[in-house]
């Protein structure tokens, strides 16, 4: 669960709150989920909270991507032309 916090962390700073919301607040609900999941102390529970964990990085890594990929082409688009 540490590297999916540390994931949406970062997907936070790179921005993700504004471009790509979506990814990022499926990001907290599955890292949410792993929380309650390991909460009921079982084998299985366990198995489910790393497999929601698991999602949770996966998915902040996508939100990461997107916002960089959304900064960059802000920073990288030229300026129209004075006529």
């Amino acid at each position: 669960m540490s590297d999916a916090r540390q994931a949406i962390a970062v997907a936070e700073e790179a921005g993700a709150e504004t471009h790509a919301r979506d990814h990022l607040s499926a990001a907290r609900i599955l890292l949410e989920r792993a929380k309650a999941q390991l909460a009921t102390g079982t084998s299985n529970g366990y198995w489910q909270a790393r497999n929601s964990a698991v999602g949770a990085k996966e998915v902040a890594f996508e939100a990461l991507l997107k916002s960089r990929a959304a900064t960059t082409s802000i920073i990288e688009t030229p300026a129209p032309a004075s006529p």
